[in-house]
C-alpha cells in the first residue's frame, strides 16, 4: 500500500511538471492567429494583467459582427476593457474617438481588435481595418514616430499662471488655438515664448486635460479656471497620429 502511494505521488508529481513546462513554453512560443495579424499598432498606453494572459482562446477571437458598413475609413483602433478607442477618416477629416463620441452623427458604442461598432436611430453599423499592405505601411510609420515614453513631464511656475490669468490678452499674443470639427487645435505659437516652453506645437489637437474632453469653449473656461487650484494638470495630446500625455508640475 505504501508503494503505491508512493508511485501516485511519483506520476502526480511528472504529471503538474510536464503541464507546468508544457504552459510556459506556450507562453513564450509566437502565435499567429487571424486576429493578431490584423489588429492594429498605435502609440496608446496598453495594460496587461495575468487574466489578459491567461484567457480561453475562445475569449480572444473578436465578435464577427454582421452589421451595415460605413463609408468611413478606420485608421486604428485599440480596444481596451474600461474604454476602447478608434481613429476615423472620411472625406480628410480624422478624429479619435473615444466610446461614447458622435462622429459625423453616429455614436461609436463598441470595438473589436479590427471593428468598431457604431450607432444611429436605433441601428447599429460597422467599420473594419483592411487588410492591405496600406494598413501595414500606416502602422509602420505610426512606429516610426514612437517616442521613448508617451507621458513628458514639465515643471511650471505659479507666478506664470497667476500673470496669464490677469493679463490674459497676453496669451494670444503667444499662441492661436482655433476650434476646428470640434476639436481646439493649436495653429501658431511663438518662438522662444514660455507657451512654447510647455511643450506645445503648432497643429497639436488638445483632447482633454486631466482626463477631462475640452469639446465646448465652456469646457476650456472651465479647466481654465481651475488650473490655479491643481498642483498637477496632464494635458492629452493629439499630434501627427500619436496620443501622448504632456504632466506638468505646477510650483508654487
Amino acid at each position: 500500500m505504501r508503494a503505491n502511494n508512493s508511485l501516485f505521488k511519483n506520476s502526480f508529481f511528472i504529471a503538474v511538471s510536464i503541464y507546468i513546462l508544457s504552459a510556459l513554453i506556450g507562453l513564450f512560443l509566437p502565435t499567429s492567429t487571424i486576429s493578431k495579424t490584423k489588429q492594429p499598432v498605435i502609440n496608446f498606453k496598453y495594460n496587461y494583467s495575468l487574466s489578459n494572459i491567461f484567457q480561453d482562446q475562445k475569449t480572444k477571437q473578436p465578435k464577427n459582427i454582421d452589421l451595415k458598413k460605413l463609408n468611413f475609413i478606420l485608421i486604428a483602433v485599440y480596444v481596451d476593457a474600461k474604454n476602447s478607442v478608434a481613429v476615423v477618416e472620411k472625406n480628410n477629416k480624422t478624429d479619435v474617438l473615444s466610446i461614447g463620441d458622435i462622429f459625423d452623427g453616429y455614436k461609436f458604442v463598441e470595438a473589436t481588435s479590427y471593428q468598431a461598432i457604431f450607432e444611429k436611430n436605433g441601428k447599429k453599423y460597422k467599420i473594419e481595418l483592411k487588410n492591405s499592405k496600406l494598413s501595414k505601411l500606416q502602422q509602420d510609420r505610426i512606429q516610426s514616430k514612437q517616442t521613448n515614453t508617451d507621458t513628458k513631464t514639465k515643471d511650471i511656475e505659479y507666478n506664470d499662471i497667476d500673470y496669464y490669468q490677469k493679463n490674459q490678452d497676453k496669451i494670444w499674443q503667444e499662441i492661436s488655438i482655433y476650434k476646428i470639427d470640434g476639436n481646439y487645435q493649436i495653429q501658431r505659437i511663438k518662438k522662444g515664448s514660455k507657451m512654447e516652453k510647455l511643450g506645445l506645437k503648432s497643429g497639436d489637437i488638445i483632447k482633454s486635460v486631466n482626463g477631462k474632453e475640452v469639446k465646448k469653449d465652456s469646457d476650456a473656461i472651465k479647466l481654465y479656471q481651475e488650473v490655479n487650484k491643481q498642483e498637477f494638470v496632464t494635458l492629452t495630446i493629439l499630434r501627427d497620429g500619436e496620443m501622448f500625455d504632456i504632466e506638468y508640475n505646477i510650483k508654487r
